[in-house]
């Protein structure tokens, strides 16, 4: 029998989704970004597309966060939080994803991946897209060779 004073949907209510957890000014702002966006190109725009590719969005989520870094708190063209511009489309990219539109084009080789010298044995991380790198270490010329590959 339950206790007097027990709430009778604490139960059910811990099965669900914490959604009081999200900060309301995460919410609003996030939203208000949304609505732009809704107004610019169409609510849910997104859904409607043949899919959306990954680098597209990835590539706004970066230049927004490189420009809060450098240090920039508002977007100069909607006057919003760039951190609410991230949520935003991070919501879209999580969006896209569970509905089947998210189109994959992330590189799918690692671009930053251990070698280990030829001659002194060290080991080095390094760009992939330099090629193959020379050991700093024993500086004789030689290459580096993939530890995973």
């Amino acid at each position: 029998m339950p206790l007097e004073n027990e709430d009778p949907k604490k139960k059910a209510g811990e099965l669900k989704d914490p959604l009081h957890l999200l900060p309301t000014v995460a919410m609003r702002k996030t939203a208000h970004v949304l609505a732009l966006g809704a107004r610019k190109y169409g609510v849910y725009n997104w859904r409607y597309s043949d899919g959306i590719k990954a680098s597209t969005y990835v590539a706004a989520i970066m230049r927004h966060l490189t420009q809060f870094m450098d240090g920039e708190i508002v977007a100069d063209e909607s006057g919003i939080s760039h951190l609410a511009h991230i949520m935003a489309t991070c919501s879209i990219l999580l969006d896209a994803e569970h509905a089947g539109h998210l189109i994959d084009d992330r590189e799918k080789e690692p671009m930053f991946c251990e070698y280990r010298c030829g001659n002194c044995d060290a080991t080095h991380m390094a760009y992939t897209v330099c090629g193959s790198p020379f050991c700093p270490e024993c500086d004789t010329g030689k290459f580096l060779f993939r530890v995973d590959g």
